[in-house]
């Protein structure tokens, strides 16, 4: 991907899945970063391998589901700098564990760089509710 007009391409298809797949805004965040003016314009050994572990966490997607109207739904919720939530559900509120499966991620990053993780995980759950409104 010499050209950015190809990246640009390659990370716009990656947006599709992107809600489904866990930690990728980890990996395509300095792919991102070759976009901007100042960015660094050659791909290298890293960036190759980024590419890589895209296009296998993409291959390698877990059958989703989308809920029925009636279905319980469980939110996880993760203050890490990367991932912000999870998105499972199941049939009712006493089904047993192993019937849970999986809707969608949220991740992203945190616009604040000095934040107290009391407040981190507040934020999380906001951004968590608010990606997963449409459910």
């Amino acid at each position: 991907m010499n050209d950015k007009r190809v990246l640009k391409q390659f990370l716009g298809i990656v947006d599709y899945p992107r809600n489904y797949i866990d930690n990728l805004a980890k990996h395509v965040g300095p792919l991102y970063a070759k976009l901007r003016k100042n960015g660094e314009r050659y791909f290298n050994s890293e960036d190759i391998k980024l590419v890589r572990a895209i296009i296998n966490k993409v291959k390698n997607l877990k059958p989703l589901e989308l809920p029925l109207e009636d279905y319980y739904f469980i939110i996880e919720t993760n203050a890490s700098k990367v991932r912000w939530g999870l998105l499972k559900q199941k049939p009712n509120k006493y089904s047993p564990k192993g019937g849970e499966k999986i809707c969608r991620y949220a991740s992203g990053s945190y616009k604040l760089k000095t934040i107290k993780n009391i407040d981190r995980e507040i934020l999380v759950v906001v951004h968590t509710i608010n990606a997963f409104r449409l459910y």
